[in-house]
């Protein structure tokens, strides 16, 4: 008797899957382009933005190895 209701829970989310895919909302929405007016990007603004990304977060992994290091060495001493 459980199977026949896991079956009929799975037929209901499966319907109301495909009722959502299929409606008619998201076949418009998806249908429509929109044009977004070109403007011009200095790539070297870009480059500036990146390189400071990748050294913070290359700060944030230093910052989180060094702390796992100084913890299992810490817990090491500790327990020895």
């Amino acid at each position: 008797m459980d199977f026949f209701f896991i079956v009929l829970d799975i037929y209901g989310c499966l319907n109301k899957f495909y009722k959502n895919i299929m409606s008619i909302e998201n076949l418009e929405g998806r249908s429509q382009i929109v044009e977004t007016p070109q403007k011009r990007v200095n790539v070297d603004v870009l480059k500036q933005r990146l390189y400071e990304q990748q050294r913070k977060d290359r700060i944030k992994t230093t910052v989180t190895v060094s702390v796992i290091c100084a913890s299992i060495g810490a817990i090491a001493v500790i327990v020895s």
